[in-house]
């Protein structure tokens, strides 16, 4: 249902297709008026709101090890990736970035296309985003694309 005065926006913002602001095309003759009374009673029924959610431990400090060479990642893994557009100019909150759409299909593997809604970015600040736009994917990050292309890695020791 779209409440009146808000915003429609299914899908990518397009021309044809723009987000619009839902308005009411007809409604009851007369026009009735809801008492205030009467709203009170049932937004009561809906009870107290939960309590907040408590706080999810204590932040990470920044890293300040050496950057981390996305490029040389993506080299030495591309056999086993999803195939990606170039590079492309992205505009971050930080400032101008990267990034690179996943072409055909899901970055996770997901069983739905890609439709430009997976992408791989990396932002002014050297920070790395991989997202799936679609529901499913909810979640997911970097890291998980990262840890599932990486698989196991072998650490050889000399002695």
């Amino acid at each position: 249902m779209k409440l009146p005065g808000t915003v429609a926006a299914k899908g990518p913002d397009t021309e044809d297709r723009p987000h619009r602001l839902a308005c009411l095309l007809r409604g009851p003759d007369p026009e009735l008026v809801v008492p205030a009374d009467v709203l009170a009673r049932i937004a009561a029924l809906a009870g107290p709101p939960p309590p907040p959610e408590p706080p999810r431990g204590y932040p990470q400090p920044p890293y300040t090890g050496p950057p981390f060479d996305l490029d040389a990642w993506l080299e030495r893994y591309r056999a086993q990736l999803p195939p990606m557009s170039p590079w492309e100019p992205w505009r971050a909150e930080d400032g101008p970035g990267r990034k690179r759409h996943f072409i055909g299909r899901c970055p996770f593997g997901a069983d739905h296309a890609a439709n430009n809604a997976g992408f791989l970015g990396q932002r002014a600040g050297g920070a790395i985003v991989c997202v799936c736009l679609h529901d499913r994917c909810k979640g997911k990050s970097w890291h998980t694309f990262r840890a599932q292309n990486e698989g196991a890695i072998e650490i050889s020791v000399e002695v």
